[in-house]
């Protein structure tokens, strides 16, 4: 299932509608509530898995700098379930920063 929404993600990302944005990093942001296994990918059997479905995920391709698959962390605002980047862009530490912290 995590499958197909890294395939719409990346869809989306072939659009490259933040190419013409002046910006020191471009990612796009996956929000995952509003899908039925955001809570399951929390889970070690399913993280696992859903890491390895990302493998190979390169967001320069797309002209991005990262993809951040994200849920709500209230009252923190948004934390990253995943994410993949470019590292000498954007670290996990600068995506941890910028989406508040893991779950």
């Amino acid at each position: 299932m995590f499958g197909t929404i890294i395939q719409r993600a990346l869809n989306k990302a072939q659009r490259r509608q933040a190419h013409g944005v002046l910006a020191s990093a471009r990612v796009l942001v996956v929000y995952m509530m509003g899908t039925k296994i955001a809570e399951d990918l929390i889970h070690p059997i399913h993280t696992e898995k859903a890491k390895a479905e990302l493998d190979g995920t390169d967001p320069q391709r797309y002209g991005l700098d990262a993809i951040a698959f994200v849920i709500r962390a209230l009252p923190r605002g948004l934390a990253f379930l995943f994410a993949v980047g470019d590292d000498n862009t954007l670290t996990t530490a600068h995506l941890e920063a910028m989406f508040s912290a893991s779950p």
